[in-house]
C-alpha cells in the first residue's frame, strides 16, 4: 500500500503474531520490491520490536506476492526458504 500508515499498521499485525513464536527461528522470504518493507527494512523491524532476528531469503526483483519482473526468477529462492525451514525445525526438535 502507498499509505504509510497502513503499511506500518499492518507490520505491527504481523509482528504480534511472530512475537507468540517465542524463540523459535522464522524464515522469512520477502520481496526486494515488496511495498510493506525490504528484506533488510523487515529484518531491522522485527528486532528493533525485541524479537529473534529472522532468517531472510530476499527474493530479487520480487513484490508482496512474490511477483516478479519479467525474467528474474522465483523459485529457487523460495525452495532455499523451504530448505532452510526444514533444517531450523530438525535443529529445534533436537
Amino acid at each position: 500500500t502507498k499509505d504509510p500508515e497502513k503499511a506500518r499498521a499492518a507490520m505491527d499485525v504481523r509482528l504480534r503474531e511472530w512475537a507468540r513464536v517465542g524463540d523459535r527461528p522464522v524464515v522469512l522470504v520477502q520481496g526486494e520490491r515488496d511495498r510493506f518493507g525490504t528484506p533488510d527494512a523487515v529484518a531491522e523491524a522485527v528486532t528493533a520490536y525485541g524479537l529473534r532476528p529472522p532468517h531472510v531469503v530476499p527474493v530479487r526483483g520480487a513484490d508482496h506476492s512474490l511477483v516478479a519482473r519479467s525474467g528474474v526468477e522465483v523459485a529457487a529462492p523460495v525452495v532455499a526458504a523451504a530448505r532452510t525451514a526444514v533444517e531450523l525445525a530438525r535443529s529445534v526438535r533436537a
